[in-house]
């Protein structure tokens, strides 16, 4: 596989992955109301990698500058996400 294929299989893993992730989830039931949703972390580092892959996709295909500020931005704030919900 050469060029974007690479990065698009990564971005069908991580889809897959997120997925199966919030299937579990949903199967375990609601978590109690003092703990913190470990989904919530996981989906938006999952979130944070899906946009710097998107990012390095972009560039890979000469796109636009602005795309990769869109999607650098994108991983920016999923992850303060990220750590707004270890926090």
């Amino acid at each position: 596989m050469r060029g974007p294929g690479v990065l698009l299989l990564i971005l069908a893993v991580l889809a897959i992955e997120a997925a199966l992730l919030s299937a579990l989830a949903s199967r375990r039931g609601p978590a109690p109301a003092s703990s913190r949703s470990p989904l919530k972390g996981t989906l938006a580092n999952l979130a944070a990698g899906a946009c710097l892959v998107f990012a390095m996709l972009a560039s890979t295909l000469e796109a636009h500058w602005g795309w990769n500020a869109l999607f650098l931005t994108g991983a920016f704030l999923a992850h303060l996400v990220d750590l707004s919900d270890r926090w």
